[in-house]
């Protein structure tokens, strides 16, 4: 995917990012807020490592889609991915006019986390001469993302699951 595409993508979610403080030059990171208008925050001793991203779109105010969340392998099974799908789980649940919350995953890890701290279930969808239907279409790009270049030097593995209606109830 070309840079400024990338770009464009990020600028339009609303992104978390998940980082590794480190202590002594460390090659590869930047000290301080990472804006670059040279107003650190963090002293010139310590680093910033990032080691996992998710993004969400939507109106963020009756719909939000969880489309990508990251862990560097080196960092999973540590408990940091959950505490970030925690974070999306609070900033949805302050979201009084939610009525979808969706994600899709192919991992069944994932599935089971989502399903305990952000409380979605598997949207089934039938007929909808029985009741609404989940629809999609895969874009021309093909499958998932890979390698972003937002400071993360190791290939990702996409995850994405479910659906959870505003009112907690599954549809």
């Amino acid at each position: 995917m070309p840079e400024d595409v990338l770009q464009a993508m990020v600028e339009k979610s609303f992104c978390f990012g998940l980082y590794e403080i480190t202590t002594g030059p460390r090659a590869g990171t930047t000290a301080g807020n990472g804006n670059g208008n040279g107003s650190d925050s963090i002293s010139a001793e310590t680093g910033l490592c990032q080691i996992g991203f998710a993004r969400l779109v939507g109106d963020m105010v009756t719909f939000v889609y969880v489309t990508d969340l990251y862990v560097l392998q080196e960092y999973q099974g540590r408990g940091v991915g959950g505490w970030l799908i925690d974070c999306i789980g609070e900033m949805v649940e302050g979201m009084p006019w939610l009525r979808w919350a969706m994600l899709r995953t192919s991992m069944e890890k994932s599935q089971k986390a989502y399903e305990k701290r952000l409380g979605m279930g598997v949207l089934r969808s039938g007929d909808v001469r029985e009741g609404p239907v989940m629809m999609g279409r895969k874009g021309g790009c093909g499958g998932g993302l890979k390698g972003m270049a937002m400071n993360l030097e190791n290939t990702w593995e996409m995850e994405r699951v479910t659906v959870r209606s505003g009112n907690g109830r599954l549809m």
